[in-house]
């Protein structure tokens, strides 16, 4: 029977990254209430219209002319800008004493301080990143054959590729330690059977996601392969920017490495 898996808690990373949102706001914050003027604003009625008064010490203040309703805003976004600070003071207080007791409560440590003998035994539901990737790379697949004539080119990690393009991702790949197949065989909705150039796999969130490179962007024909290759892309479920990222080159603009490891960064890391 197929093991029912949990999806990857991500609630631990998403709490770190708001308490850095807030402190970062905070800090903001922090730095312009001390340029604003001291002293505070008190608002009144005269004959039904609305008077300002700048407090320094004790009410009820020095009367703000009309000609200076800035000074006004200014001691108004002051007050307002204190109490969305306690706010947030009160926020991250209680995001890390989440943070602290949530992670107490990891399903992970179950399966991992089980004894060898008792995990061959066991289907866990929840398991670490490491043993994912393990078990990820330890499937064996068949790709495409290489031709006697083809270019020898191999990857810091020796794994053979058929151009120096594809060599430049697959080293960013392994230099960055994201887990890939290289034109592995995937079965699309038809039935039929393709082999992308890379599926990659994002370890924070266990996704795998096609990575093709179009390298001979000049030919018209190749041009117009690969527009019938993303729209088959597109029919078997494949977005865009989710679950497909691409690059491409011509002889005038050849592959960036900076492009490369901007892609890299932004969908598998």
């Amino acid at each position: 029977m197929a093991t029912l898996r949990l999806s990857v808690d991500s609630i631990v990373p998403m709490v770190r990254k708001r308490i850095a949102e807030l402190t970062r706001f905070a800090n903001h914050l922090g730095m312009l209430i001390k340029k604003y003027p001291a002293g505070t604003l008190r608002i009144s009625q005269s004959n039904g219209a609305v008077q300002y008064y700048h407090v320094k010490t004790v009410a009820p203040g020095d009367y703000i002319p009309k000609n200076d309703l800035e000074l006004a805003k200014s001691l108004a976004q002051k007050k307002y800008d204190e109490k969305v600070l306690k706010w947030i003071s009160k926020q991250v207080n209680l995001l890390k004493t989440f943070e602290r007791r949530y992670g107490k409560l990891d399903l992970i440590p179950l399966f991992n301080t089980a004894s060898d003998d008792r995990k061959v035994l066991i289907e866990p539901h929840a398991v670490s990143d490491a043993y994912f990737v393990g078990q990820w790379n330890a499937v064996e697949y068949g790709g495409l054959d290489f031709k006697e004539d083809d270019s020898e080119l191999y990857t810091s990690k020796n794994v053979r590729v058929r151009s120096k393009s594809e060599a430049i991702i697959a080293d960013v790949l392994e230099r960055f330690e994201i887990p890939f197949r290289y034109e592995f065989p995937l079965q699309l909705k038809n039935g039929v059977c393709i082999h992308p150039d890379f599926v990659c796999l994002n370890v924070q969130t266990r996704k795998e996601i096609v990575w093709e490179h179009f390298g001979l962007m000049d030919d018209l024909d190749y041009v117009g392969n690969v527009i019938l290759k993303m729209r088959t892309y597109e029919k078997n479920g494949f977005i865009m920017g989710d679950n497909l990222i691409f690059t491409m080159e011509n002889k005038r603009m050849p592959l960036s490495l900076h492009e490369v490891e901007k892609l890299a960064k932004a969908h598998l890391l």
